[in-house]
């Protein structure tokens, strides 16, 4: 009568069970939520404190993502209220051989799914190790970001399929992603495909829409392929063409946002070039950031020496270090 099996790790915090059970002696219900972090082998826990009782609802959630249920009641007399809903979203998160919070006192008949549950734990750093194709909290591979329960993954493989994923740890992911990174659904992604049936290059830029479904961003024609997709706002492409004789190789640079508006995702797009194209190279800059500051003498980068002057709009040739003091709230603004 096994209802669930799973690879215990020690110390998790964020796996959170949610479960209903009824108390064999009493013969009410409960519901409680409960992590496990610790275990000895070989030992049995009683989740239902007497050894007599029966779960009647458990899920395993891995970021701690807490559902609601409706309890349906058997119908008794004098009873009047036959439905109870419940949001375990509300039930704190104790130690699992907690008894928990009374449901009711009546049987129950069944559980019913209301809502899908998300998660009620704070943001978790996320990384791709492409070794092995997986996500990870261990920090291996590339860094994609914080993530809450509304968050996705951008993955997009080289045969130009996009899909936004949740960032389910166990998932297992192809070896042809040619982009994984946390979504962004103010950013427009710009991509640059082969359409084999017209033989040429094309660039669009879109944004990704979300919902469950793979979508394909390509050319439908056999044959075509996505050559680079790109969420930089600054990058470059530099693009060398099939060398004619007699003549040098041509080269061109564009800038991408420049080169073709925001369109739909499935829009075609702009015509790269009318020539041979023998090789694209795509520079992606690092995007400027501002940084603010609260106090200017916790800047190691200014010194002593210069620090009125610096305050008064001036630019210190040495460090290239550009400061303005905003005398409503006490800021200043620092330019690298």
């Amino acid at each position: 009568n096994i209802i669930h099996v799973a690879v215990f790790k020690k110390k998790d915090d964020r796996t959170t069970y949610n479960m209903i059970y009824t108390n064999g002696v009493t013969k009410n219900s409960y519901m409680k939520r409960f992590h496990i972090t610790s275990s000895t082998r070989d030992k049995e826990y009683d989740l239902t404190k007497n050894g007599k009782g029966e779960v009647i609802y458990f899920t395993a959630n891995p970021n701690g993502e807490a559902e609601k249920v409706t309890v349906h009641l058997r119908a008794l007399q004098r009873l009047k209220k036959l439905k109870i809903d419940i949001d375990f979203s509300e039930l704190a998160i104790k130690g699992k051989l907690s008894m928990g919070n009374l449901v009711c006192k009546s049987p129950i008949k069944k559980i019913e799914l209301k809502e899908e549950g998300v998660s009620t734990l704070s943001a978790r750093k996320i990384w791709f190790d492409d070794v092995i194709s997986k996500l990870n909290i261990e920090e291996r591979g590339k860094y994609l970001g914080e993530f809450e329960a509304d968050d996705k993954i951008l993955v997009v493989q080289k045969s130009g399929v996009l899909q936004l994923i949740n960032f389910d740890l166990s998932r297992h992911f192809n070896d042809d992603i040619l982009l994984i990174e946390k979504w962004q659904k103010e950013i427009p992604l710009t991509a640059v495909y082969f359409d084999n049936a017209k033989d040429f290059y094309y660039v669009k830029r879109f944004y990704a829409v979300n919902n469950d479904k793979a979508t394909s961003i390509i050319s439908e024609s056999k044959g075509s392929f996505l050559e680079i997709i790109t969420s930089n706002p600054s990058a470059e492409l530099h693009i060398s063409f099939v060398k004619e004789r007699g003549k040098e190789r041509k080269e061109e640079k564009i800038i991408l946002n420049d080169f073709i508006a925001v369109k739909g995702e499935k829009a075609q797009g702009n015509k790269l070039s009318s020539k041979k194209i023998h090789k694209l190279t795509l520079i992606e800059k690092e995007i400027e950031q501002e940084v603010i500051v609260d106090d200017v003498s916790s800047l190691e980068l200014i010194d002593k020496k210069n620090k009125s002057e610096s305050l008064n709009n001036e630019i210190d040739p040495e460090n290239k270090i550009i400061i303005d003091e905003d005398s409503t709230n006490n800021q200043f603004k620092l330019e690298l």
